[in-house]
């Protein structure tokens, strides 16, 4: 199942961003950091999120230390021991597993022992950003989630742009391939609009 869930997704046309969760246990500050600036689209995260996500991880631990709230314990690679020798061997022989396990970091974990996994190095950026086909060419792609229903009313959508703005996230001059495209858009619009 692991495997293909990460094939399937590995294999669409949409942006994604891996994130794992041995990068999210060790480091969860970096890696909520990454998945916010790949959400809002930003190539630099202000303090205003930063803080954020520090306060939250702060009264996370402050919670899970009172003893009130236990979390399932987890852990990196503790599942494996409940593996078969023979469920092992078989995974390890699986070319297309090791495949995959080798585009998410994850290429020596079959060969190693499971506690020298917690040595694993964090992906670069604590993330793999999986762009689409169409992400330098000026043409966008509609991806339709849900079949394409609204979640929420165009009403109570969030005007992210508008945000990023007010709170210095964005610079006004930004020239990445996204601002260029509507700012063309704009420009392309304006100029509709004087012609009429």
């Amino acid at each position: 199942v692991w495997k293909v869930f990460h094939q399937f997704w590995m294999k669409q046309d949409v942006p994604i961003l891996l994130i794992r969760y041995e990068d999210l246990i060790r480091q969860p500050d970096k890696v909520m950091g990454r998945v916010l600036q790949f959400v809002l689209e930003i190539k630099a995260m202000g303090t205003f999120f930063s803080e954020r996500i520090d306060r939250c991880i702060s009264e996370q631990q402050a919670i899970e230390r009172m003893g009130s709230y236990k979390p399932r314990s987890g852990g990196i690679g503790k599942s494996l021991a409940k593996y078969s020798p023979a469920l092992l061997k078989t995974l390890f022989e699986d070319a297309d597993l090791r495949s995959v396990m080798g585009h998410l970091g994850y290429k020596d974990l079959l060969v190693k022992p499971v506690e020298e996994w917690s040595n694993l190095t964090p992906l670069k950026n604590y993330a793999t950003e999986y762009l689409p086909s169409w992400h330098r060419t000026g043409n966008q792609k509609v991806v339709l989630l849900n079949k394409g229903g609204l979640a929420r009313t165009r009403n109570e959508q969030t005007n992210w742009q508008n945000i990023k703005a007010q709170l210095g996230i964005v610079d006004e001059n930004c020239d990445c391939e996204s601002c260029r495209a509507k700012k063309a858009k704009a420009a392309n619009a304006s100029s509709n609009d004087e012609g009429e």
